[in-house]
């Protein structure tokens, strides 16, 4: 194992652990989110503070309804692509390694 790949396990580690914590707190989509945010160290940024925002209502499928995308993948693609995300500037090949990335989950 390389130390970028343990450094990455670690990461991922600490976003699992915070994610299991948070579920109970937050439910599955801010729950997430918020453990990837806090893990990556963007909890004191407020333009992050206002995307979680519009996780809220990505809880229970859409609305609580229990229809439509799992809440808990909805706010991990969420978290990803806001942090490895692209900006309209940037070219098509980065926009789909983060989509290769968020399939993962």
């Amino acid at each position: 194992m390389t130390e970028k790949s343990e450094i990455d396990k670690e990461v991922l580690d600490e976003a699992y652990r915070r994610g299991y914590d948070y579920l109970r707190r937050y439910a599955c989509a801010p729950g997430v989110f918020a453990a990837v945010r806090d893990t990556l160290g963007y909890e004191d940024d407020p333009v992050v503070n206002d995307v979680w925002k519009a996780t809220v209502d990505l809880i229970g499928g859409t609305g609580n309804m229990a229809i439509g995308t799992c809440g808990a993948i909805a706010g991990a693609a969420m978290a990803i692509s806001y942090s490895f995300g692209f900006t309209k500037e940037e070219d098509l090949a980065k926009m789909l390694n983060v989509n290769g990335v968020v399939s993962e989950v």
